[in-house]
């Protein structure tokens, strides 16, 4: 008996995809979550550096070797979280004021689980 394959579908991190001329075939792409928290440290008056969430700052994860790219946003506390599938990635935080972040990236490895915390800060003279 012979078997004709009309199409495959496929979920992309952008949603369904169907490929024509192919097997009939689903597959899902497993997430892990990222996340971490990110904080400004801020001079007193005495000179003493206080932390201080960095809210609204944007964490950009790229993935190695690949055109994905993952963005999201500290809430109100500094924190973010996002889901991504498995893969190397690289790690970065920029805000409105041209903050230098430091480190100034992060590498990670998600593999079959959530990755540990991703944080980073910044100086600012006053927020």
């Amino acid at each position: 008996m012979a078997l004709q394959v009309s199409q495959v579908n496929a979920l992309s991190h952008s949603g369904l995809i169907t490929l024509p001329g192919t097997s009939p075939i689903t597959y899902v792409v497993k997430k892990f979550a990222v996340s971490g928290q990110v904080f400004y440290h801020v001079l007193n008056s005495f000179n003493r550096p206080r932390p201080v969430s960095a809210a609204g700052a944007q964490v950009t994860i790229r993935e190695f070797n690949k055109d994905n790219v993952y963005k999201t946003f500290t809430d109100s506390f500094g924190r973010f979280n996002i889901q991504i599938p498995e893969g190397k990635y690289t790690v970065t935080v920029s805000d409105v004021f041209g903050t230098r972040f430091f480190p100034f990236s992060r590498t990670i490895m998600v593999k079959g689980q959530d990755s540990p915390a991703v944080n980073f800060r910044g100086m600012r003279p006053s927020v």
